[in-house]
């Protein structure tokens, strides 16, 4: 949580309310109560204190809060007893003291810990767990890959079975020869997804050995060493797992996938039995925080197997107002179907308390496309051992298993994409197109050995041929609806292979993806869609990138001269490209479908681990981010401080909007009496012990930086140091650090802490105006217009990440202030490209010198800018500082065009990469570095500014590039400037004097050379 707005007619805003109740000492916080809009269940009320701790709820839900039974701030009737404000009586401490202290009293530990579960009490936050699989080539089990699994099916075929735990009259339950007829059992049954329930350490290990498991499954992490048994679940396909305490002995499993586009969750719950007291409202509140998760998260379908613990009656009310629908009943709605029987199974018998048989195992759907169409029990016959004399027949448990199978159609309402039945022409293709700058080395071997140079851009098909151009728009109805909810991935492409002819060879690079098998699936996707195109190629998809084609025999000795002059190839895959070619031109993209960030919200399915605490709407672009961030939050957890170091998520995975190859951007928080740069070197030696990451130390415009590369990503990690302060908030509750409160901080922490509040300031900015979900899209869509269009870096004069994030802000405002419309002046959603048209619109006309606010304005304008973009929690500053004369009419030509692009009916054409070879002349930039190639960029970075206004003190008016591409003629990155204007003498001296002057700073084998083109 973090700051709100101030409250109207001079309420005291809520957070204030609660920061006073927590930290005044006449006040007990454990007597108040928080009553709050839960966007799914209406009106919910929480102990405050659990509401202060979960941190994911916005500000402006909050309704009142009560002391007791007294009503001590509301914001429907202006009441504020606290303070005084609004409209109400005024303020009556005394009174909020007794309420309170009276509500606080009776809740002593002991009770509290047999009291029976109150609606809306709040549950431990839920635990990410690893899911395995097994490793034949080094027999082992090994994690699975991160990220979620992208599931093309028709039916699933799912299992649920309580086991029956060893562990209660094991001198009675043949515990040895149950586990081997249970592994027998549940191998013969040829499931996608089995739920086991009292799974003991024992079983799990004979099936982690079981070689139908180790074929073909992905198993859940080991259950809690200190409780004997819990939740197992094993799918063919690896889960994002998270695990829910309901009590020490109760918990719930929840996988998920994407299954055929949509976000898919399976899970895994054993309810409270009816030997605990009070085990009717246990199950009540079980359910409903089933419920609650399960319409959360972007959760579109959900299949829950479970061993609910009470037969067929009133309760089956709660799994209705869960949203859940028996499977049994369903198909059997006749059939008593019972599960634990103690008239039949003697295990039954000998764990009943009532002796009556009920159907306690469940498997519940919860969806509008899922249909349950076969469902029986299992293990409900007797094993065919002979029993000890005076004992009855033997059973694999205790429970009968319950098996079912589910078809999973189009949902309701929603016919899914209708075929494209065209016929497939050799002009056209569907493929994935690596960006321009990504391409360098490819390029430069295709010139001299692929005979396509000329008619080919680098690409990777999907389908060629594909259909006819003329049946483009239709087509790309297809592949859009086709692909609606999968996310951008990465590719890199370093190794090389080759496709054999009579005439010769064809070499090609790998694409090796992040998720792995990404291309695969995509095109799977597609396939069902576009049956000639598929029918047409006949032979099994390889994904490749074509860079040469050798006649005669092709030796290991020419290609590996081939891979050594293309390098390395990667790029993100945010769009698939309808490419033809018409006559003797070249191929060219005529329609782009994009991929949108994530799952079917629009949102990447990577939540950030429960060990740093983030709110609701951030999420990280990929399993590689989540990874690098679970480590520095144990590397900063455990570095010995008073009170303990807490990791925070900043930027655009804060905002929830970073792309996949995005920087992770990290404050870590903690106590003022330590230095910044003796905590970092303390976090850097524990990632240096366990993760093997080497670390540096740089100064950055924020302060001190620790900087690392973790599997791939790159991570910025910044101290806040926190005085120890009763108005301020601990280090794991930075998000409520309070503007004024801010002002107690040391510069280099409250820039630091900024990364945090102001992300969260700016969602604030726009929570009471759209829903978060659309400022997200607007904000994805602009930022990937920027990088596109080579915009999106302050330090060479343009526009960093979080200035975009404000104009977004902004743009989506004014939006729902103003009616929006289309091009032809019609009435237009404030959604997609009406949207995206306003925010163009906006700023391509926006006054020259008027600047631009979504929070309190500056007391003074900022004179040193062109124009001022200012930041949202007080006190502001211009994050638009670096632009000058000639970068500012950069950007509006460029909104202009954006404008144009959209207007004209061009969506396709805004993110087209510029050219820079259209200015008078060019500036290049090579830079050479003999240690980390990051280390010199960034310092070239830091100069940049200098150099643009130098050019522009020389005549010119200046185009930078930020991003760089590789230099032909050996290792290095190339930077490009484009210059219109002035005297080619003049600017080739202010580059020369660039290039020549020694720096001290420069890192060590650091060359940078500046050459002038016309």
């Amino acid at each position: 949580m973090g700051r709100g707005r101030t409250e109207s007619h001079g309420l005291r805003p809520v957070q204030d309310v609660i920061a006073r109740i927590r930290f005044d000492g006449l006040l007990d916080a454990a007597g108040f109560s928080v009553g709050y809009e839960d966007r799914f269940n209406g009106e919910r009320e929480s102990a405050l204190t659990a509401f202060a701790a979960s941190g994911d709820l916005p500000w402006h839900r909050v309704a009142y809060i009560k002391a007791g039974d007294l009503v001590v701030w509301d914001r429907r009737t202006q009441t504020d007893l606290i303070f005084g404000t609004g409209n109400g009586p005024g303020a009556d401490l005394d009174a909020v003291v007794r309420a309170c202290a009276a509500a606080a009293r009776p809740a002593e530990a002991p009770l509290r810990a047999k009291a029976s579960p109150r609606a809306g009490a709040s549950h431990p936050a839920p635990v990410s767990l690893p899911c395995s699989r097994f490793d034949a080539a080094t027999g082992r089990w090994t994690p699975a890959p991160g990220g979620i699994a992208d599931v093309i099916a028709d039916a699933l075929h799912v299992v649920t079975y309580n086991v029956l735990a060893d562990v209660y009259e094991t001198h009675r339950t043949y515990g040895e020869r149950r586990i081997a007829a249970c592994v027998d059992l549940l191998g013969g049954l040829g499931a996608d997804v089995v739920a086991l329930h009292e799974a003991t350490p024992r079983l799990r290990e004979a099936l982690l050995a079981a070689p139908w498991v180790r074929a073909g499954f992905h198993v859940s992490a080991a259950p809690d060493p200190a409780v004997p048994y819990g939740e197992m679940l094993l799918s063919r396909w690896p889960l994002l797992i998270e695990r829910h305490d309901f009590s020490r002995h109760k918990h719930m499993l929840l996988g998920r996938v994407v299954l055929n586009g949509r976000v898919a969750a399976f899970a895994s719950a054993h309810l409270t039995s009816d030997r605990t007291r009070d085990a009717g409202a246990r199950r009540a509140e079980q359910l409903r925080v089933l419920g609650e998760r399960l319409a959360g998260g972007g959760i579109s379908d959900a299949v829950v197997l479970a061993d609910v613990n009470f037969g067929d009656g009133a309760e089956d009310a709660l799994l209705r107002e869960a949203g859940l629908t028996d499977a049994w009943r369903e198909v059997h709605p006749h059939d008593p179907g019972f599960t634990f029987d103690p008239g039949v199974n003697p295990l039954a018998a000998l764990m009943s308390a009532t002796g009556r048989p009920r159907r306690l195992d469940r498997i519940l759907v919860r969806s509008d496309r899922m249909t349950p169409v076969e469902v029986s029990r299992f293990g409900d016959r007797a094993l065919e051992d002979v029993p000890p004399p005076g004992e009855g027949p033997r059973y694999a448990s205790d429970h009968f298993g319950v098996s079912g199978l589910v078809e999973v159609g189009a949902p309701a309402g929603r016919a899914g994409p209708v075929p494209c039945p065209e016929p497939a022409v050799n002009t056209s293709a569907l493929a994935v197109l690596p960006p321009e700058g990504a391409c360098g080395g490819v390029q430069a071997v295709r010139a001299a050995h692929d005979p396509a140079y000329s008619r080919w851009m680098p690409h990777l098909n999907l389908f060629f041929g594909f259909v006819g151009e003329e049946h483009f728009g239709a087509a790309a109805d297809v592949v859009a609806e086709a692909v609606a909810g999968l996310g951008a991935f990465r590719v890199r492409a370093a190794e090389l292979r080759r496709f054999d002819h009579r005439s010769g060879t064809t070499v090609w690079a790998e694409p090796v993806c992040d998720p792995p098998g990404a291309l695969e699936d995509l095109r799977a996707r597609l396939a069902p869609y576009f049956p000639g195109c598929a029918a047409k190629e006949g032979r099994a998809f390889t994904p490749h990138l074509t860079v040469a084609r050798l006649e005669g025999r092709a030796t290991a000795a020419r290609i590996a001269e081939l891979r050594a002059l293309m390098g390395p190839v990667e790029f993100t895959v945010d769009a698939v490209h309808l490419i033809s070619r018409r006559g003797d031109e070249p191929f060219a993209s005529r329609r782009t479908v994009p991929l949108a960030a994530g799952g079917p919200s629009g949102t990447p399915p990577w939540p950030p681990p429960p060990s740093a605490r983030t709110p609701s709407w951030s999420r990280l672009p990929s399993a590689r981010h989540a990874a690098a961030l679970a480590a520095f939050a144990e590397a900063c957890a455990g570095v010995p401080a008073r009170p303990r170091l807490h990791v925070h998520l900043a930027g655009s995975s804060r905002l929830g909007v970073a792309a996949p190859d995005a920087d992770l951007d990290l404050v870590c928080a903690g106590p003022d009496r330590r230095e910044p740069a003796e905590v970092l070197a303390a976090v850097g030696e524990r990632l240096a012990a366990s993760a093997r990451v080497r670390t540096r130390q740089v100064e950055g415009p924020g302060g001190r930086v620790l900087r690392c590369r973790f599997d791939g990503v790159d991570v910025d990690l910044q101290y806040a140091g926190i005085p120890a302060r009763p108005d301020l908030p601990l280090p794991q509750d930075l998000p409520e650090l309070t503007a004024h409160a801010s002002a107690a901080l040391d510069e280099d922490s409250r820039r630091a802490a900024l990364g945090v509040t102001d992300s969260d300031a700016l969602v604030r900015s726009v929570a009471g105006h759209a829903d978060i979900g659309t400022y997200q899209e607007l904000l994805r869509r602009v930022r990937r217009w920027a990088r596109a269009r080579r915009l999106d870096k302050g330090s060479w004069g343009l526009l960093g990440g979080h200035t975009w994030a404000i104009l977004a802000a902004y743009a989506l405002r004014d939006a729902v202030e103003h009616r929006v419309e289309d091009a032809a002046g019609r009435s237009a959603p404030r959604t997609g490209d009406a949207l995206l048209h306003h925010f163009f619109d906006v700023f391509g006309r926006w006054p020259a010198g008027r600047p631009v606010t979504v929070g309190p304005p500056p007391t003074r304008e900022d004179p040193r800018t062109v124009w001022a973009i200012y930041s949202p929690t007080p006190p502001p500053f211009n994050t638009a500082r670096g632009l000058t004369r000639s970068t500012l009419q950069v950007l509006r030509d460029e909104l202009r065009r954006g404008a144009r692009e959209l207007s004209g009916g061009r969506p396709d054409a805004l993110c087209e990469p510029p050219d820079p070879g259209v200015h008078q002349r060019r500036l290049l930039l090579d830079l050479r570095c003999a240690g980390e190639p990051g280390e010199g960029e960034g310092w070239l970075d830091g100069r940049m500014l200098n150099l643009v206004r130098a050019l522009e003190g020389e005549g010119a008016a200046v185009r930078p590039y930020p991003d760089p591409g590789p230099i032909a003629e050996g290792d290095g990155r190339r930077f490009v400037i484009g210059l219109d204007g002035g005297t080619a003498g003049a600017l080739a001296a202010v580059a020369r004097s660039f290039a020549d002057r020694p720096e001290q700073d420069a890192p060590s084998g650091t060359a940078l050379t500046a050459r002038l083109t016309d």
